[in-house]
């Protein structure tokens, strides 16, 4: 299986839009949704602190915005808190509960030390962008 992290604030919901009327960039969302179309095998696993609304909400989050939600497979744990510095701890829990994950990528705002090799850090005022999808997709295909 590949998986990616996803984080929202900053990814696919930069600064800017944030607290506005437009929503989440469609640009960015479109992003993701082009690395699903790329490779089908990929699934999501949100990383964000939106997965304290549960999966569905976040799924509907993903749907309402463009991204196929039925690739949204789980939320990562909330050991550790909401803070973005947990993040690492909080993915590595979910990869060694599930072992059948053969390559995933990161995408986030903040840095994630611990997966710097499989992590596409994100401008968080502009989303990700074309090129961030791009280097997500050759993450995967390692």
């Amino acid at each position: 299986m590949k998986v990616i992290f996803l984080d929202f604030d900053g990814v696919i919901n930069p600064i800017t839009f944030h607290n506005s009327a437009n929503g989440f960039s469609k640009a960015a969302c479109a992003n993701v949704q082009s690395i699903l179309t790329k490779d089908p095998n990929v699934r999501i696993v949100i990383s964000s602190a939106w997965r304290r609304n549960g999966l569905e909400s976040c799924r509907k989050t993903l749907k309402d915005n463009g991204i196929d939600s039925t690739k949204a497979i789980a939320v990562t744990d909330g050991d550790g808190g909401w803070d973005p510095d947990n993040r690492g701890e909080q993915i590595q829990r979910w990869l060694d509960a599930h072992k059948s994950v053969k390559q995933y990528v990161v995408l986030d705002d903040f840095p994630i030390p611990k997966f710097a090799d499989n992590t596409v850090k994100v401008n968080s005022y502009v989303g990700l962008t074309q090129k961030d999808a791009e280097i997500a997709c050759r993450i995967l295909c390692k």
